[in-house]
């Protein structure tokens, strides 16, 4: 399996400094500082970058998983939510919520059901999130 890897180059302080993440070989750059991570900046988060990763991974294995099973998706969105809380011990990424919406034909809702199940315990992200509760709400959506 290929090893995949992404940079950051913080430069600064914590509150005034800022890092650029850069990962696919140069082909995605973006940039994170205090207010992106923790406030409502511009720019993007670690946590965005999370959502971002779990989304893919969850949406990607659906996709297979569904396949493997004869069903071609024609759409399948995954929106993933998650922030930070404070807590005594420091800052905790308390629990992910997950939406996914599929356009399946010939599929009924217990098989989908089942299907997202699986492929919510396949992706290898949500793996790697184990310590954090994920909940996920899959919609099938009828064309």
């Amino acid at each position: 399996m290929a090893v995949k890897k992404a940079v950051t180059e913080w430069t600064g302080d914590f509150r005034n400094g800022r890092g650029t993440i850069t990962a696919g070989g140069g082909a995605f750059s973006v940039v994170e500082d205090f207010a992106s991570a923790f406030g409502d900046g511009p720019g993007t988060s670690s946590v965005e970058l999370l959502m971002a990763a779990i989304s893919s991974c969850f949406s990607a294995a659906l996709a297979g998983t569904l396949a493997k099973a004869k069903f071609e998706p024609r759409l399948i969105r995954t929106e993933a939510r998650g922030g930070l809380e404070k807590t005594d011990g420091g800052l905790i990424l308390p629990r992910i919520e997950m939406h996914c919406r599929a356009e399946v034909a010939g599929i009924d809702e217990e098989t989908f059901q089942r299907l997202v199940a699986q492929a919510h315990k396949a992706c290898p992200v949500g793996k790697a999130l184990a310590a954090t509760p994920i909940d996920l709400k899959a919609e099938l959506i009828r064309s």
